[in-house]
């Protein structure tokens, strides 16, 4: 097995948290060797863990992230407005984060200099507007848009939870 369960962070804090055994837990590995689907949705579907539990752990992790090798000072920069003024999910198939908007010019942390949607998207979103940007790795943009939307999307998973069971 590749992955084993003393090196799989969701299956460890599973563990530490007696909400699964060591065999739940390598036969979930087993699957997740075969399938490469995420260990998160192997244990929802298999009935293992709730699936409410699953996103306050996830969330729990998100605040520990192993990101090297970046200064996440940024963060003090993010301008909360003008991120909730962007739908999470196309900052995350795009790969850019709007950090701020000083003087007409709007700062964004991309993985790809070379994409020009992102600039089309920001120039219809905001008209003629500069666009500053600042190369970022895909594990930094990601933490950064989960970090900033994290409540928001936890609680837009527990609403859909809670509709999926009461019209179930």
């Amino acid at each position: 097995m590749s992955n084993n369960y003393y090196n799989n962070i969701l299956g460890k804090q599973l563990l530490e948290r007696n909400l699964i055994n060591y065999k739940q837990l390598k036969n979930a590995l087993k699957i997740k060797d075969k399938t490469n689907q995420r260990l998160s949705s192997i244990l929802k579907e298999e009935g293992i863990v709730n699936e409410t539990v699953l996103y306050k752990i996830l969330s729990d992790l998100l605040k520990t992230p192993a990101i090297e090798n970046y200064d996440l000072e940024i963060i003090d920069e993010i301008d909360i407005d003008l991120l909730e003024s962007f739908d999470a999910r196309v900052l995350i198939e795009k790969q850019f984060l709007p950090v701020n908007i000083k003087e007409n010019i709007i700062k964004i942390l991309v993985l790809d200099f070379k994409d020009k949607s992102i600039d089309k998207f920001l120039k219809t979103k905001f008209g003629d507007i500069l666009i500053e940007k600042v190369e970022a790795s895909q594990n930094v943009i990601n933490y950064l848009i989960e970090y900033c939307y994290k409540d928001k999307l936890i609680n837009e998973s527990l609403n859909q939870i809670i509709r999926a069971k009461l019209y179930n």
